[in-house]
């Protein structure tokens, strides 16, 4: 079953994220300062029932940059793999 198992925390100074990788890679969580920047969710079942009204699609998919390597107006980017 599809639940909160799956989750993963990420800290990166004073950024908090939660992805949901069940959930289409969608972040549930962003905050800043620990501070909420964007309406989140905490349960599946909330997400699973409204989509729409909760979280943002990650820009880049899990696992869909190749070997994490990719270049943005001009800037070369590496991402940990």
């Amino acid at each position: 079953m599809i639940g909160d198992e799956k989750m993963k925390d990420f800290v990166f100074g004073n950024w908090q994220v939660t992805a949901r990788p069940e959930c289409g890679g969608n972040l549930s969580q962003v905050k800043y300062k620990n501070v909420d920047v964007m309406r989140g969710f905490t349960a599946f079942e909330d997400w699973k029932k409204a989509p729409t009204n909760y979280g943002f699609a990650s820009l880049f998919p899990p696992n869909r940059i190749d070997g994490g390597v990719f270049e943005f107006e001009g800037k070369h980017y590496q991402l940990p793999v």
